[in-house]
């Protein structure tokens, strides 16, 4: 039987474990795991994804507006940029969802 995952309540705060925190800073960490994790505000880990220079430049815009001074620290960053795409679409205040850059 496959228990169906919730989520929690608005206004519970998550501190997830050192051992996610780690998982979610380690550059190995496959993409689609950060995506998923990036996109799960309540597993409490979206600031490490967004430090994360494997995490997708989707999840990382996404994450920007929360978490900017990770995603301006993210190595990536600067090759983002060079992109244009979706720096364009930030700059004029539309930060794209996840999956459309």
């Amino acid at each position: 039987m496959v228990r169906k995952q919730q989520s929690p309540p608005p206004n519970v705060v998550y501190q997830p474990s050192a051992k996610r925190i780690a998982q979610a800073l380690n550059p190995a960490t496959s993409s689609d795991t950060l995506r998923l994790w990036g996109e799960r505000s309540f597993l409490g880990v979206q600031r490490y994804v967004a430090q994360n220079p494997n995490t997708p430049a989707a999840i990382l815009w996404s994450l920007a507006p929360l978490y900017p001074a990770e995603v301006l620290a993210n190595p990536v960053f600067p090759l983002l940029l060079l992109e244009g795409t979706c720096y364009t679409a930030c700059e004029r205040g539309s930060v794209p969802r996840a999956g459309r850059c």
